[in-house]
C-alpha cells in the first residue's frame, strides 16, 4: 500500500502575492482566472471568490490541448461562461479576444452613460503557478512580453501588458491555497507542475500517478511504454526505468530517474490527452 501523498507548502512569497492581489483589485475592471483544463477544480483557488466577489470574473481553462477533449466539453457544460483555451489554437485566442471586446464595450457604454472619462479597460490575470497565465497574455498581446517557463513561480512581480484592443492586463505571481490540500488535489497539482519540486516527493507522486493510470487509463501504459500485465505501481515504475535506461551496474533501477521521466511524459503530452478530473466523480467546490 502506498504512503499518503502530502505537500508542505505556502511559502512567504505566495502570502505576499495574495496581499498584492487585494491591493490591485481596486485598479481593475475584470478578473481573468486561469485554470488547468486537466484539473479544473484542483487548479482553482477558492480564495479568489472572496477576494474578487464584487468584480466580474471569467474562467479560462488553459492547456486544453493536453486534456481529454470529451472531458473538457463536460467541464464547459458545468461552467457555461468558461473559455476553453490553448495557445496553440488560433480559434481559442479569437474567442477570448471576442469576450474581452464584448466586456469592454459594456464598460464603455456604462462609463459614457454615467459621464465618466474613458480609459483603458483593465483586467487582473490570476491563477495557480504554472497554469499558463503568461502564455495567455503573450497570445493576446501577440508578443513575448510576459515571462514563461516550465517551473512554478516564473512571474516574480506584477507587469502591466497593453493589448491591441484597448485592454491592459496585470500579470501577477501565482497564488496557492494556504490551507492543507485534501485527497487527490495535492497530487494533481504536483502532476500539472503547479508546485515546486522541493515541496513534495517526486517518486511518490509518480507512484500515485501510476496507481491512478491503472485505475483510469491502463491502456496508456501499454501504448507509451509497451507494458502490460503489471498491476503494482512500484513494479511498473521499475519496468519504465528498465525500458528508459535508468540502470546502474548490477541491473539496479534508479526509480527516481524513472519517476522524472514519467512526470515529464505526462506534462509534455507524451501520454496522450489526459484529464485528471472528471465531472461525474467530483463535486464542485463552493
Amino acid at each position: 500500500m502506498l504512503p499518503d501523498f502530502k505537500i508542505q507548502w505556502y511559502p512567504g512569497h505566495m502570502a505576499k502575492a495574495k496581499r498584492n492581489i487585494k491591493e490591485n483589485l481596486s485598479l481593475v475592471d475584470l478578473i481573468i482566472e486561469v485554470r488547468d483544463a486537466r484539473a479544473p477544480l484542483a487548479s482553482a483557488n477558492p480564495t479568489l471568490s472572496s477576494l474578487g466577489e464584487h468584480k466580474k470574473r471569467i474562467i479560462v481553462l488553459n492547456k486544453a490541448d493536453l486534456a481529454d477533449d470529451a472531458v473538457t466539453q463536460k467541464w464547459q457544460a458545468l461552467f457555461p461562461e468558461a473559455i476553453v483555451f490553448s495557445g496553440k489554437e488560433t480559434q481559442s485566442i479569437k474567442i477570448l479576444q471576442k469576450k474581452l471586446d464584448q466586456i469592454g464595450q459594456k464598460l464603455k457604454a456604462d462609463w459614457l452613460q454615467r459621464e465618466k472619462g474613458l480609459r483603458p479597460y483593465r483586467a487582473l490575470i490570476l491563477g495557480m503557478p504554472n497554469v499558463g497565465k503568461s502564455t495567455i497574455i503573450n497570445a493576446l498581446s501577440r508578443s513575448s512580453k510576459a515571462k514563461t517557463g516550465e517551473k512554478p513561480g516564473v512571474t516574480r512581480g506584477k507587469q502591466w501588458i497593453s493589448l491591441p484592443n484597448g485592454w491592459q492586463l496585470l500579470d501577477t505571481p501565482g497564488v496557492m491555497v494556504p490551507e492543507a490540500v485534501i485527497g487527490n488535489t495535492g497530487l494533481f497539482l504536483a502532476l500539472i507542475n503547479a508546485i515546486e519540486e522541493k515541496l513534495y516527493d517526486e517518486e511518490l507522486a509518480a507512484l500515485h500517478f501510476l496507481k491512478w493510470l491503472l485505475e483510469n487509463k491502463p491502456q496508456t501504459l501499454s501504448e507509451r511504454y509497451k507494458i502490460s500485465n503489471i498491476d503494482d505501481p512500484l513494479a511498473l515504475l521499475e519496468e519504465i526505468g528498465r525500458k528508459r535506461g535508468c540502470l546502474r551496474s548490477g541491473g539496479y533501477v534508479e526509480t527516481s530517474k524513472a519517476a522524472l521521466i514519467l512526470l515529464r511524459d505526462f506534462r509534455e503530452g507524451h501520454l496522450g490527452r489526459l484529464s485528471l478530473e472528471i465531472p461525474e466523480t467530483l463535486v464542485e467546490r463552493s
